[in-house]
């Protein structure tokens, strides 16, 4: 009977083994889908704009220097083109009668006119963690230019 508990025993650890070595999924990397509907867009207040919404997404590519203070390859520099960004993938929801004629991509700026508006719109689960002054800090162009100018 001992014989038989501990063969039993060792039947199910081996199987148990087995089925976690072939279930085991070290996981695979995939950029997020983060859909956007129409409440995340600021609708432009100018009467002459009636169609023209704005988002802020939020993403980030790396920049690197060697040692020396050489551009590494791995990275990129300020001059260079960069085609691929982590962060994820933002996807557009509007109405059924809506079409996108145009896109226009480029870095937000804190002092444009419509920049606070804007940011809260489109980033409202972000400012309950932290403050938009944080991002202002962390993302904004005046920010870089006067720590560039320091010594």
């Amino acid at each position: 009977m001992k014989k038989t508990i501990s063969s039993a025993l060792s039947l199910i650890i081996i199987l148990s083994s087995v089925l976690i070595i072939f279930t085991f999924n070290t996981g695979k990397a995939e950029a997020a889908v983060f859909s956007i509907s129409s409440n995340r867009l600021f609708k432009d207040p100018s009467p002459n704009k009636p169609n023209t919404f704005y988002f802020v997404g939020m993403v980030y590519y790396e920049v690197w220097k060697n040692s020396s203070g050489s551009w590494t390859g791995a990275g990129h520099h300020p001059d260079s083109v960069v085609r691929k960004v982590d962060g994820g993938t933002y996807e557009f929801t509007f109405g059924t009668n809506r079409k996108i004629k145009s896109i226009e991509v480029k870095q937000f700026d804190f002092n444009w006119t419509h920049a606070n508006a804007t940011f809260q719109t489109s980033r409202t689960g972000e400012l309950k963690d932290k403050s938009q002054e944080y991002y202002q800090g962390a993302t904004s162009i005046v920010r870089r230019m006067k720590s560039a100018e320091q010594p």
